[in-house]
């Protein structure tokens, strides 16, 4: 048994510890592929009552999203609006490595379409950073799409976190 096979056999564990501990490991491994670890396992912690889980959970979800990011969209969505701060923030971290790989086209309609009252506003929140740090270096026509929603988002919320990222957009 690989020590790989070993630490995702510990994301089953009774104890929160070891499987954060193990989804740490496991994500800081470099060239570890999707293959090695059963996505259905990721998603169960994605669920795990302890905030800490989530979040180890949150940090794995990276190795799925370049070959297939339509699979974890909805559990990034529901990982940005996640009562525990740094679960979101580790998640808006991931996601932004994600679009960095990819690029925005594949995510950037999903991400508009999730920008809606529908969503919680820490969903609204999380989404608008994330749009703050990879937009800017986009193209115009884009830039533009997303400020135009953005204003929207602000006027309507009056969040100070979404409008501060429409305020960054506008000016870089």
């Amino acid at each position: 048994e690989t020590i790989i096979e070993k630490l995702v056999s510990l994301l089953d564990d009774d104890k929160s510890w070891v499987r954060r501990s193990s989804m740490n490991v496991l994500s800081s491994v470099e060239g570890i592929t999707e293959t090695q670890i059963p996505f259905e396992k990721v998603s169960e912690n994605l669920l795990n009552k302890d905030s800490k889980v989530r979040e180890g959970a949150a940090n794995l979800l990276k190795i799925y999203s370049f070959e297939n990011i339509d699979r974890i969209f909805s559990s990034i969505i529901s990982l940005l609006g996640d009562e525990s701060g740094d679960v979101r923030n580790t998640t808006v971290d991931v996601m932004v490595k994600i679009i960095q790989e990819i690029g925005i086209s594949k995510v950037l309609s999903k991400l508009l379409k999730s920008l809606s009252d529908e969503y919680s506003i820490q969903t609204q929140q999380s989404i608008a950073i994330i749009l703050g740090r990879t937009i800017r270096y986009e193209e115009e026509k884009i830039k533009k799409r997303v400020i135009a929603l953005l204003k929207i988002r602000c006027e309507m919320s009056q969040d100070p976190i979404i409008c501060e990222m429409l305020t960054k957009l506008r000016e870089s």
